[in-house]
Parts: structure tokens; C-alpha cells; sequence
């Protein structure tokens, strides 16, 4: 529990393990409010988005 608690600390995130407190920062933005875009629509212009980067050459 030491090690997720540091994590958590380190990058102001919010603990995603039930018991380990919330840094002070992270506390300050208010409760946790979960995102409603999935993976699908995130990634949904992903194919568009590569043949951009290909066309131009990025690695």
C-alpha cells in the first residue's frame, strides 16, 4: 500500500485502490468524476491520424 500511496503522490493522481488517501493536491480538485469517452471514441480517428504522421514522415 506504501508503494501506491507514493505513486499517487508522485503524479497528483487519484489512488485507483480503495484505502490509499488521496494527496493533498489531488484532494483539492474535488472528487473523482470518471470520464464517460471510451477507448473506441478516443481512438476512433486513429487510423486518420496515422496516415497524416506517415505522409509526412514522423517516425
Amino acid at each position: 500500500m506504501a508503494a501506491r500511496e507514493f505513486l499517487a503522490n508522485q503524479n497528483f493522481g487519484f489512488p485507483v485502490v480503495e484505502g490509499v488517501e488521496m494527496s493533498p493536491v489531488a484532494a483539492a480538485d474535488g472528487p473523482f468524476k470518471s470520464d464517460r469517452l471510451t477507448p473506441g471514441i478516443l481512438g476512433g480517428d486513429q487510423p486518420k491520424a496515422q496516415a497524416i504522421f506517415n505522409g509526412v514522415g514522423f517516425p
